[in-house]
């Protein structure tokens, strides 16, 4: 029975494996404001891979993505600055989403929620 487990959880790890993983947060680190976000990509596989990062939910000239496009020559972790401008998205609430993919087919939607604070 124990070996059966074993077998069972070794074929869904393969079937759900993901080539890739993306995660979006906002780091608040030196340097850096409460406007900024950070696009976290890593490729698992030991094989070249570009990815492509689009916003989705906010117009375009209320943020400012660092680069839409990251390639990997090998598997590894990569971190994209997205900025978000309040004054042209206003106060209150903002939701919106990043999207990553690849030319393989995989994609992941992140979804955001930004709050900006008002003066009153």
């Amino acid at each position: 029975p124990a070996m059966a487990v074993g077998a069972a959880l070794f074929v869904f790890g393969l079937v759900h494996y993901e080539p890739y993983h993306m995660s979006v947060g906002n780091i608040g680190g030196v340097g850096t404001s409460l406007n900024t976000y950070v696009v976290h990509m890593a490729n698992k596989r030991y094989r070249p891979a570009d990815l492509h990062i689009e916003v989705n939910g906010l117009p375009q000239p209320g943020y400012a993505l660092e680069r839409r496009e990251v390639r990997f020559d090998s598997a590894g972790m990569q971190d994209v600055q997205l900025h978000l401008n309040r004054d042209i998205l206003g106060t209150g609430l903002h939701r919106f989403s990043v999207r990553v993919w690849s030319a393989d087919g995989w994609s992941q939607v992140f979804p955001v929620l930004y709050y900006a604070v008002g003066d009153g």
